[in-house]
């Protein structure tokens, strides 16, 4: 074979098998922002740390889940966690082996006595450089019912 030849299957072989680590990232991340952090070579991906969930109603109780994926060669623990507030309620999974996904539900409640608000939730881990892991909630409370 002709070594330009060599060369151009070379890269065609170097694009598909970056297309095929983008689906796969793709399909266990579910957002591309997830796939380029997991490209970058992060070992837990979430996929929205920031958000804004708009206008809501006082008391009317609100689920968002966030997809949390482990890059890594090794299981993660998921030690805990803390809020701002106390209208926050979080369901996770204790442990996520490597190369596995599960979902976070995140319950808000938002109190009438807020025009807005911006509340933080810290996920803690057992892993090195990602011992903290934050999600930021932001909205505006309707102030008629």
């Amino acid at each position: 074979m002709k070594p330009r030849r060599v060369f151009f299957l070379f890269i065609a072989l170097l694009v598909l098998l970056t297309a095929f680590r983008i689906g796969s990232l793709y399909r266990s991340i579910g957002t591309f922002s997830g796939v380029v952090r997991g490209l970058l070579g992060h070992s837990l991906v979430l996929s929205e740390s920031d958000i804004n969930v708009g206008r809501v109603s006082p008391g009317e109780a609100f689920t968002r889940c966030f997809r949390l994926h482990n890059n890594s060669k090794r299981p993660i623990r998921l030690l805990g966690n803390s809020a701002t507030c106390s209208c926050l309620s979080i369901l996770h999974v204790d442990e996520l082996d490597s190369g596995e996904s599960s979902y976070i539900n995140l319950t808000i409640t938002p109190s009438a006595r807020e025009d807005s608000f911006v509340h933080i939730v810290n996920l803690f881990t057992d892993m090195p450089g990602y011992e903290r892991i934050y999600i930021s909630i932001a909205g505006y409370v309707d102030s008629e019912p």
